[in-house]
């Protein structure tokens, strides 16, 4: 069974530690419902947009689809997004749209 107001909880601390300047990680789930939990503040500076990944087995998030909340932090919005990342294309997903990459 998946307990919502754990994530509830994760999401709130999250949200209130992106103000705080505090980088640390070790203070939040490493898993939720069966999927791993990577939570980005940032490395040495404060990232502009914080994030949360929720990876199933074999995602990572250099290399992967999965769910992640991102924290827009100078206008105050959370927003759950769909998180694509393919290292092969240097993290630019839609190799095949060309308007993407200016080629008409």
């Amino acid at each position: 069974m998946i307990d919502h107001g754990k994530l509830a909880g994760t999401l709130t601390n999250f949200l209130l530690q992106t103000r705080s300047g505090d980088l640390k990680t070790s203070a939040f789930p490493k898993a939720y419902a069966d999927l791993d939990v990577k939570i980005g503040f940032g490395k040495g500076i404060p990232a502009r947009v914080p994030w949360i990944a929720f990876l199933a087995p074999g995602m990572q998030v250099r290399n992967g689809i999965y769910p992640v909340y991102l924290y827009y932090r100078h206008i105050h919005v959370l927003v759950l997004a769909y998180g694509i990342r393919d290292k092969r294309t240097s993290g630019v997903m839609a190799s095949g749209n060309n308007k993407l990459n200016g080629n008409d």
